[in-house]
């Protein structure tokens, strides 16, 4: 069975439009070449973008990979260059719609991976009657939730008690409900 390309974390090309900046990078004889790009157009099967300050120095056929900032996160996608041109202290580079781009944040709340050590506590008394404290590792952090790893299974639903570790903020406490459970990928 194939596998849906949206369900893969894969976006079809009409998420691309003008207006999204981000880089464009093209392997060239002198090694990979960055520089800043802003999508003017993308309609049909070309993508317009243009890149100011020095050019990345590649000719038509080229593969190239683009990463744009969105609402979301970011897109990625690679394709080719099929046409080009140099306007003094800005270049466009006419290149081809890909069939999918990939997104790379598909969160509302953008997440960040860290390692932090915790202990967590089951504010809810478990059936043996007692609250439980467990070593715990902060896996990523957002504006929306936390993923904390555990050495044992919690329940979705379940309330814990944790403390952030973050010396800047004063190490609050903090509550949260499970929303997915599960035994620790650790």
């Amino acid at each position: 069975a194939t596998e849906d390309p949206q369900a893969a974390g894969l976006l079809p090309p009409a998420e691309i439009v003008a207006g999204m900046e981000g880089t464009f990078e093209a392997a060239t004889a002198e090694g990979v070449r960055h520089c800043d790009a802003r999508v003017v157009s993308a309609e049909g099967r070309t993508i317009l973008l243009e890149t100011t300050g020095e050019s990345v120095v590649a000719g038509v056929g080229t593969p190239v990979r683009v990463l744009l900032a969105a609402d979301s996160g970011a897109i990625r996608f690679s394709t080719t260059i099929e046409d080009l041109t140099h306007h003094g202290s800005h270049s466009h580079y006419f290149i081809k719609t890909p069939a999918w781009a990939e997104r790379l944040q598909r969160r509302d709340s953008f997440r960040v991976r860290v390692a932090m050590p915790t202990l967590v506590t089951r504010v809810e008394r478990s059936s043996a009657g007692a609250a439980r404290t467990y070593r715990a590792q902060i896996e990523d952090l957002s504006a929306a939730g936390i993923r904390i790893a555990l050495p044992v299974e919690v329940s979705p639903g379940a309330l814990v008690r944790f403390r952030l570790p973050i010396p800047e903020m004063g190490e609050p406490i903090m509550e949260a409900r499970v929303i997915s459970g599960g035994k620790s990928r650790s």
